[in-house]
């Protein structure tokens, strides 16, 4: 694919040497890690606190971590959206939570309700 946006021009990174590419893919996959990693530590922090301070357990967790998964209707460790259309204008909705749809700024309700 990155050899595809490389020599296609419009995709957006034409004249730009196979090195340079590599390099910019590089230092997004770099940052993409350091991010995975900040989160990754961010979620055992909390999941210490609850479980230290609240008394949850492990369990628990598993538990709510299959129900979330299960809410576009596939257990498959992925989030996924449901494509949702706006009652007031009927378009896509383009965000994942909208309060309101950026087409026509219509009111939406949470999903699941």
């Amino acid at each position: 694919m990155l050899s595809y946006m490389i020599s296609n021009p419009v995709g957006g990174m034409s004249g730009i040497s196979s090195a340079d590419a590599r390099m910019i893919a590089e230092d997004s996959s770099k940052a993409i890690e350091l991010r995975l990693q900040s989160l990754e530590l961010a979620c055992a922090a909390m999941w210490t606190i609850l479980k230290d301070k609240h008394g949850y357990t492990d369990e628990l967790l598993v538990e709510a971590i299959t129900e979330v998964d299960g809410r576009d209707g596939k257990v498959d460790g992925k989030i996924s959206r449901a494509e949702r259309i706006c009652p007031h204008c009927n378009r896509k909705v383009l965000t994942r939570n909208p309060n309101k749809c950026s087409w026509c700024g219509g009111a939406l309700h949470p999903l699941g309700l």
